[in-house]
């Protein structure tokens, strides 16, 4: 998954942003997910892996290693010196998207609508999300 990540952000046509690149990457890998695996099956996955600390553990290197390397390639592809902010929380957010999928299809209706919606959201940017209605709550 990763190299397919990698690749799809790397190899995308001119033009083309990486958050579409990392989309349409998704979108292929959601579907694949679902083709010949049983929901029960999917949803006993989610659950292992939530009653386990150490595979929790487990995905969140990985998710680091995806950001890690997602960095490198938007940091090369964009001329910006490797290690700074604007690479790595780009590579932060996309990455995050993926995370959504697996953390919120059961809630949300699927791996794909997860991950989907937190593509648009990141595609909308975040400059109007959660904006206070009220003045939160003093703290004692």
């Amino acid at each position: 998954m990763l190299d397919g990540l990698v690749a799809a952000v790397a190899n995308r046509p001119e033009g083309q942003t990486a958050l579409a690149a990392v989309r349409g990457f998704l979108s292929a890998l959601a579907d694949r997910m679902g083709d010949g695996h049983p929901a029960e099956a999917r949803a006993a996955f989610r659950r292992m892996v939530a009653d386990s600390p150490a595979l929790q553990a487990h995905q969140r290197q990985m998710a680091a290693g995806y950001e890690r390397a997602l960095a490198a390639v938007l940091a090369e592809q964009t001329g910006i010196p490797a290690g700074s902010a604007e690479p790595f929380i780009a590579a932060v957010a996309l990455v995050g998207a993926l995370r959504a999928g697996f953390d919120a299809a059961q809630a949300s209706g699927g791996v794909g609508q997860a991950m989907n919606r937190a593509l648009d959201l990141l595609e909308a940017g975040l400059a109007g999300y959660a904006v206070a209605a009220n003045p939160p709550p003093s703290r004692p």
